[in-house]
Protein backbone atom coordinates (compact mmCIF):
# COMPACT_ATOMS: atom_id res chain seq x y z
CA UNK A 1 0.00 0.00 0.00
CA UNK A 2 1.46 3.14 -1.36
CA UNK A 3 1.46 6.48 1.28
CA UNK A 4 3.38 9.70 1.53
CA UNK A 5 3.91 11.70 4.35
CA UNK A 6 3.06 15.56 4.30
CA UNK A 7 3.40 18.31 7.59
CA UNK A 8 0.13 20.08 7.87
CA UNK A 9 0.12 22.70 10.99
CA UNK A 10 2.38 19.70 13.07
CA UNK A 11 0.25 16.95 11.88
CA UNK A 12 1.64 13.66 10.34
CA UNK A 13 -0.44 13.11 7.31
CA UNK A 14 -0.39 9.38 5.77
CA UNK A 15 -2.53 9.36 2.16
CA UNK A 16 -3.75 6.42 1.35
CA UNK A 17 -5.10 3.81 -1.42
CA UNK A 18 -7.87 1.76 -0.76
CA UNK A 19 -7.05 -1.87 -2.67
CA UNK A 20 -8.84 -1.70 -5.80
CA UNK A 21 -9.20 1.86 -5.98
CA UNK A 22 -7.04 4.48 -8.01
CA UNK A 23 -2.90 3.18 -8.36
CA UNK A 24 -3.87 0.15 -6.43
CA UNK A 25 -5.01 -1.24 -9.17
CA UNK A 26 -1.35 -1.95 -10.33
CA UNK A 27 -0.97 -3.93 -8.54
CA UNK A 28 0.62 -7.71 -9.79
CA UNK A 29 -2.16 -9.63 -10.47
CA UNK A 30 -1.99 -12.88 -8.00
CA UNK A 31 -1.94 -9.49 -5.14
CA UNK A 32 -5.11 -7.85 -6.85
CA UNK A 33 -8.28 -8.57 -5.07
CA UNK A 34 -9.77 -11.11 -7.00
CA UNK A 35 -13.00 -11.72 -4.61
CA UNK A 36 -15.91 -9.16 -5.55
CA UNK A 37 -15.20 -6.06 -3.07
CA UNK A 38 -18.08 -6.14 -0.71
CA UNK A 39 -18.60 -4.06 2.72
CA UNK A 40 -16.86 -6.44 4.96
CA UNK A 41 -13.60 -6.62 3.43
CA UNK A 42 -13.53 -2.13 2.72
CA UNK A 43 -14.45 -2.01 6.67
CA UNK A 44 -12.28 -4.20 7.78
CA UNK A 45 -9.38 -2.48 5.38
CA UNK A 46 -10.83 0.80 6.78
CA UNK A 47 -9.60 -0.64 9.91
CA UNK A 48 -6.30 -1.84 8.63
CA UNK A 49 -5.29 1.41 7.00
CA UNK A 50 -5.57 2.11 10.70
CA UNK A 51 -3.94 -1.05 12.06
CA UNK A 52 -1.42 -1.39 9.48
CA UNK A 53 0.31 1.91 10.04
CA UNK A 54 0.32 1.66 13.86
CA UNK A 55 1.56 -1.35 13.79
CA UNK A 56 4.31 -0.17 11.16
CA UNK A 57 4.76 3.29 12.30
CA UNK A 58 3.97 2.48 15.89
CA UNK A 59 7.47 4.64 16.97
CA UNK A 60 6.06 7.76 14.84
CA UNK A 61 2.62 8.07 15.74
CA UNK A 62 2.14 6.02 19.09
CA UNK A 63 -1.52 7.02 19.89
CA UNK A 64 -5.03 7.08 18.53
CA UNK A 65 -5.18 8.30 14.62
CA UNK A 66 -7.59 11.20 13.51
CA UNK A 67 -9.45 9.65 10.00
CA UNK A 68 -10.35 11.96 7.44
CA UNK A 69 -12.46 10.40 4.81
CA UNK A 70 -14.46 11.72 1.56
CA UNK A 71 -17.44 10.35 0.38
CA UNK A 72 -18.75 7.11 0.39
CA UNK A 73 -15.94 5.78 2.05
CA UNK A 74 -17.33 7.79 5.33
CA UNK A 75 -19.36 4.66 5.66
CA UNK A 76 -16.51 1.79 6.00
CA UNK A 77 -14.65 4.46 8.76
CA UNK A 78 -17.77 4.73 11.08
CA UNK A 79 -18.08 0.93 10.79
CA UNK A 80 -14.50 0.34 11.66
CA UNK A 81 -14.58 2.71 14.75
CA UNK A 82 -17.70 1.08 15.99
CA UNK A 83 -15.23 -2.71 15.23
CA UNK A 84 -11.91 -1.14 16.42
CA UNK A 85 -12.97 1.78 18.53
CA UNK A 86 -8.83 1.34 20.55
CA UNK A 87 -7.49 2.75 16.63
CA UNK A 88 -9.45 5.62 16.45
CA UNK A 89 -10.05 9.01 17.67
CA UNK A 90 -12.01 11.75 16.00
CA UNK A 91 -13.89 11.23 12.87
CA UNK A 92 -14.00 13.74 9.60
CA UNK A 93 -16.20 13.33 7.23
CA UNK A 94 -15.91 14.61 3.77
CA UNK A 95 -19.52 15.05 1.85
CA UNK A 96 -20.66 11.65 3.59
CA UNK A 97 -23.70 9.40 1.64
CA UNK A 98 -26.83 10.01 3.60
CA UNK A 99 -27.21 7.06 6.09
CA UNK A 100 -30.61 5.79 4.94
CA UNK A 101 -29.07 5.72 1.35
CA UNK A 102 -26.35 2.82 3.22
CA UNK A 103 -29.43 1.10 4.35
CA UNK A 104 -30.39 -0.48 0.90
CA UNK A 105 -29.30 -3.78 0.25
CA UNK A 106 -28.78 -5.57 -3.11
CA UNK A 107 -32.41 -6.16 -5.01
CA UNK A 108 -32.59 -9.18 -7.74
CA UNK A 109 -32.31 -6.15 -9.93
CA UNK A 110 -29.24 -5.07 -8.37
CA UNK A 111 -27.93 -8.87 -8.63
CA UNK A 112 -28.32 -9.17 -12.20
CA UNK A 113 -26.71 -5.50 -13.27
CA UNK A 114 -23.51 -6.59 -10.81
CA UNK A 115 -23.71 -10.06 -12.95
CA UNK A 116 -23.74 -8.18 -16.49
CA UNK A 117 -21.10 -5.76 -15.57
CA UNK A 118 -19.17 -9.08 -14.49
CA UNK A 119 -18.86 -10.42 -17.72
CA UNK A 120 -15.56 -10.38 -19.10
CA UNK A 121 -16.18 -8.81 -22.72
CA UNK A 122 -19.49 -7.42 -22.88
CA UNK A 123 -19.32 -5.98 -18.82
CA UNK A 124 -15.87 -4.54 -19.35
CA UNK A 125 -17.22 -2.74 -23.23
CA UNK A 126 -20.12 -1.44 -21.23
CA UNK A 127 -17.58 -0.19 -18.01
CA UNK A 128 -15.25 1.24 -20.11
CA UNK A 129 -18.62 3.38 -21.92
CA UNK A 130 -19.54 4.45 -18.45
CA UNK A 131 -16.23 5.60 -17.45
CA UNK A 132 -15.61 6.92 -20.92
CA UNK A 133 -14.09 10.49 -21.21
CA UNK A 134 -17.06 12.48 -22.13
CA UNK A 135 -18.83 10.81 -19.10
CA UNK A 136 -16.36 11.28 -16.71
CA UNK A 137 -16.08 15.31 -17.47
CA UNK A 138 -20.28 14.98 -17.66
CA UNK A 139 -20.36 13.50 -13.88
CA UNK A 140 -17.51 15.55 -13.02
CA UNK A 141 -20.33 18.87 -14.20
CA UNK A 142 -22.88 17.51 -12.53
CA UNK A 143 -22.03 16.09 -9.46
CA UNK A 144 -18.44 17.02 -8.43
CA UNK A 145 -17.33 20.82 -8.87
CA UNK A 146 -19.19 23.98 -7.99
CA UNK A 147 -17.93 25.80 -10.82
CA UNK A 148 -18.07 23.67 -14.04
CA UNK A 149 -15.97 26.45 -16.32
CA UNK A 150 -13.27 26.45 -14.13
CA UNK A 151 -12.52 22.79 -13.26
CA UNK A 152 -9.24 21.51 -12.70
CA UNK A 153 -8.35 19.19 -15.75
CA UNK A 154 -5.49 17.62 -14.08
CA UNK A 155 -8.08 16.38 -11.71
CA UNK A 156 -10.38 14.94 -14.11
CA UNK A 157 -7.59 13.72 -16.14
CA UNK A 158 -6.84 11.66 -12.65
CA UNK A 159 -10.28 10.52 -11.84
CA UNK A 160 -10.15 9.49 -16.03
CA UNK A 161 -7.00 7.71 -15.63
CA UNK A 162 -7.84 5.94 -12.45
CA UNK A 163 -10.69 4.59 -13.67
CA UNK A 164 -8.62 2.92 -16.24
CA UNK A 165 -5.70 1.72 -14.37
CA UNK A 166 -5.53 -2.35 -13.54
CA UNK A 167 -7.04 -3.69 -17.04
CA UNK A 168 -10.21 -5.48 -16.47
CA UNK A 169 -10.09 -5.42 -13.06
CA UNK A 170 -10.66 -1.60 -12.90
CA UNK A 171 -14.76 -2.34 -13.20
CA UNK A 172 -14.67 -4.84 -10.34
CA UNK A 173 -15.08 -1.81 -7.34
CA UNK A 174 -17.84 0.37 -9.92
CA UNK A 175 -19.80 -2.97 -10.28
CA UNK A 176 -20.30 -3.57 -6.62
CA UNK A 177 -20.79 0.05 -5.81
CA UNK A 178 -23.62 0.26 -8.21
CA UNK A 179 -25.20 -2.71 -7.58
CA UNK A 180 -25.10 -2.08 -3.44
CA UNK A 181 -22.89 -4.40 -2.58
CA UNK A 182 -20.71 -1.84 -0.59
CA UNK A 183 -23.78 -0.58 0.82
CA UNK A 184 -24.05 -0.97 5.21
CA UNK A 185 -26.22 0.22 7.65
CA UNK A 186 -24.31 3.07 9.56
CA UNK A 187 -27.55 3.60 11.87
CA UNK A 188 -26.53 1.29 14.82
CA UNK A 189 -22.53 2.74 14.80
CA UNK A 190 -23.45 6.02 14.90
CA UNK A 191 -25.85 5.56 17.74
CA UNK A 192 -23.20 3.42 20.31
CA UNK A 193 -19.43 5.31 18.83
CA UNK A 194 -19.13 8.28 21.24
CA UNK A 195 -16.32 9.37 19.06
CA UNK A 196 -16.21 13.31 17.68
CA UNK A 197 -17.61 13.03 14.44
CA UNK A 198 -17.16 16.20 11.96
CA UNK A 199 -18.85 16.62 8.82
CA UNK A 200 -17.42 18.66 6.07
CA UNK A 201 -20.51 19.91 3.50
CA UNK A 202 -19.44 21.44 0.24
CA UNK A 203 -22.24 24.38 0.26
CA UNK A 204 -23.40 23.20 -3.48
CA UNK A 205 -23.16 19.10 -2.58
CA UNK A 206 -26.76 17.67 -3.21
CA UNK A 207 -28.65 17.39 -0.82
CA UNK A 208 -25.88 18.28 1.49
CA UNK A 209 -27.84 20.06 4.14
CA UNK A 210 -30.44 17.03 4.52
CA UNK A 211 -27.61 14.82 4.76
CA UNK A 212 -26.06 16.68 7.60
CA UNK A 213 -29.64 16.72 9.29
CA UNK A 214 -29.77 12.94 9.04
CA UNK A 215 -26.63 12.67 10.99
CA UNK A 216 -27.41 15.20 13.90
CA UNK A 217 -30.62 13.27 14.33
CA UNK A 218 -28.93 10.24 14.82
CA UNK A 219 -25.99 11.69 16.56
CA UNK A 220 -26.87 14.93 18.02
CA UNK A 221 -23.25 15.44 18.95
CA UNK A 222 -22.35 15.63 15.65
CA UNK A 223 -20.91 18.77 14.23
CA UNK A 224 -20.30 20.39 10.69
CA UNK A 225 -19.13 23.28 9.04
CA UNK A 226 -20.23 24.19 5.28
CA UNK A 227 -17.57 25.88 2.55
CA UNK A 228 -19.15 28.37 0.42
CA UNK A 229 -18.20 28.01 -3.30
CA UNK A 230 -17.50 24.48 -3.47
CA UNK A 231 -19.43 21.02 -3.97
CA UNK A 232 -18.20 17.18 -3.43
CA UNK A 233 -14.42 18.27 -3.36
CA UNK A 234 -13.91 21.29 -1.06
CA UNK A 235 -9.88 19.75 -0.41
CA UNK A 236 -9.75 20.57 -3.72
CA UNK A 237 -11.83 23.65 -4.89
CA UNK A 238 -10.99 25.61 -1.32
CA UNK A 239 -8.32 23.42 -0.07
CA UNK A 240 -6.89 26.74 2.45
CA UNK A 241 -10.09 27.27 4.27
CA UNK A 242 -10.82 23.48 4.19
CA UNK A 243 -7.29 23.40 6.47
CA UNK A 244 -8.61 25.75 8.38
CA UNK A 245 -11.51 23.68 9.03
CA UNK A 246 -9.34 21.05 10.00
CA UNK A 247 -7.11 22.93 12.27
CA UNK A 248 -10.08 24.37 14.50
CA UNK A 249 -11.32 20.88 14.73
CA UNK A 250 -8.24 19.29 15.29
Amino acid sequence: MKKRYLAIAGLLVLAVAAAGCGKEKDKPAEQQVQATPTVTPQVTEAADLVDMEVSDEKNVIGEKTDVITSGFSGSFAVMACRNEKSLFNRLILVNPPAPGNLTQMPSKKDRLLKYFLEIPVFGTLVYHIIVSRVNTSDFFIENMVFDPFHMDQNLLDAYYEAAHRGGCQAKAAYASKASRFMNINILPALKSIDNSIFIIEGEAENNGAAVVDSYRSINPSVESVTIPHTKHLPHVEDPERFLEQIGIFL
